[in-house]
């Protein structure tokens, strides 16, 4: 939406988050859907009563602008929020939480070399770590998920952290 993000962005209240890229053919799009009826089956938007907020941070940020951002996830859920930044933090933020991403050749799945600089090519694909991750009301990396992310399953596991945390 234009303006800054940073950890005040995480507190208060549970976060849901994924990394991908608004080119994805396949892994994104799959799990924003079954994301967004998640919230659908909630009955809220993000944010709102027990529904947690959902972010969606790129690893793309080449192609990836704000406005191409917003555009995406609000296809899935007008209250997704997604998140882009230079290249160096999302690389920095992607390695701290234990999660991969790289640039690759879509003629022939080559990893290529780097991601703080966009592919020499104008087509380029990506390939990322696909997990669900639970943020705490501290801003905290509490737990993570892999897909497929249905409602039964992501409601028991929000439902038990919140439990344990007091939340």
């Amino acid at each position: 939406r234009g303006g800054k993000f940073g950890n005040t962005n995480l507190t208060g209240h549970w976060t849901l988050a994924f990394f991908g890229f608004t080119y994805c053919p396949d892994v994104c799009p799959t799990a924003l859907n079954e994301i967004a009826a998640v919230y659908k089956q909630l009955g809220s938007m993000p944010g709102e009563g027990m529904a947690p907020e959902f972010i969606f941070f790129t690893v793309d940020p080449f192609r990836d602008t704000p406005e191409e951002l917003g555009k995406y996830v609000g296809h899935f859920n007008t209250g997704f929020v997604g998140v882009t930044g230079k290249p160096e933090v999302i690389s920095k933020l992607v390695a701290d939480l234990g999660l991969y991403y790289a640039y690759t050749d879509p003629d022939d799945d080559h990893v290529l070399d780097g991601v703080l600089q966009r592919p020499a090519m104008d087509y380029y694909g990506v390939i990322h770590s696909s997990r669900l991750l639970f943020i705490s009301p501290q801003a905290e990396l509490v737990a993570v998920m892999s897909p497929p992310f249905k409602f039964d399953n992501v409601m028991e596991f929000l439902n038990t952290l919140r439990k344990h945390y007091g939340d």
